[in-house]
């Protein structure tokens, strides 16, 4: 049961995980162009926000999890 339940939450995570490091790839490439300090930019969003996406999808899973 509770690997089960781990799995579950991990496929909820994944999806949105691979989305932010796409949009911060698309971010990247197109500040790269005019911004020569974008890469520095866009590490430390990455970090900053980082915990705030895990902690939002994993709350969203726990909903999820709660109401099933």
């Amino acid at each position: 049961m509770l690997r089960a339940n781990l799995g579950s939450q991990e496929n909820q995570i994944n999806p949105s995980s691979v989305i932010v490091r796409v949009e911060l790839l698309v971010l990247f490439q197109f500040f790269s162009i005019s911004h020569p300090f974008a890469n520095l930019c866009i590490k430390l969003l990455a970090v900053i926000l980082k915990p705030f996406i895990v902690l939002r999808t994993s709350f969203q899973g726990s909903l999820e999890f709660g109401s099933a």
